[in-house]
């Protein structure tokens, strides 16, 4: 027999927890039965295909409250120059308790942190992805901040509407580094793309400095892309 559960169901489940599926408990109608059970094809999936797709939040700690760098993936230009940092005064988190700094302090060079191949289940082709988070920082000449969005596919990256670097251009912080900046970007998934990937940066010029703090990053997808 083949049963199709619909995600919808689990109306408390936040999704983004979710690392293993399990069966137990099978009943025969009188209560607890015994026996071996064979399961094969088991898949997730969601609803409609061809730009619908489930909606939701798909970013893990996007605020960083955890602490730590659960849900991140690292690629510091030196070591020990990505951390997560308590708000205070002269260092305020924009939300919550806790904010990424990238302090990039090697010339030439980009300090970056990912949120990689999010969404597995829930990113279908062709949905709607809509990025969002806030940001400060200083620079010397050159220093720049960058945040890009990648549509994967099960063999790497592919174009998509919105995608690479957002805005076209660097991140327009405000001029005072104390000073957060909220922003917004949104584009449509690939033709093949199975989950998203976030990337945000702090690169270097000729200077030596890239200071960029990041906080409430937003994943969030559904409906038809466009």
């Amino acid at each position: 027999a083949s049963y199709a559960i619909p995600l919808a169901d689990f109306t408390v489940t936040d999704f983004t927890a979710v690392d293993n599926l399990g069966f137990w408990n099978p009943s025969d109608g009188d209560g607890l039965g015994f026996g071996t059970l064979y399961v094969d094809d088991v898949y997730l999936s969601t609803a409609g295909g061809g730009g619908g797709g489930g909606a939701g939040e798909i970013a893990v700690n996007g605020g960083f409250e955890s602490g730590d760098f659960t849900g991140w993936t690292q690629f510091e230009a030196t070591p020990g120059d990505q951390t997560v940092n308590m708000g205070m005064a002269g260092d305020t988190s924009s939300e919550g308790s806790f904010h990424l700094e990238i302090n990039n302090t090697a010339s030439l060079t980009n300090s970056l942190i990912k949120q990689e191949r999010v969404g597995l289940g829930t990113v279908t082709p062709g949905i709607a992805w809509t990025v969002t988070f806030d940001a400060r920082g200083s620079f010397d000449p050159g220093g720049v901040a960058f945040a890009q969005v990648f549509s994967e596919t099960a063999g790497g990256n592919e174009d998509c509407a919105g995608c690479g670097i957002l805005g076209g251009a660097p991140l327009a912080l405000n001029a005072d580094p104390t000073v957060w900046t909220p922003f917004s970007f949104s584009g449509t998934a690939g033709p093949t793309t199975e989950s998203l990937t976030l990337q945000l940066e702090a690169v270097t010029g000729a200077g030596n400095l890239a200071n960029v703090f990041y906080d409430n990053i937003s994943i969030v997808v559904g409906g038809e892309g466009g």
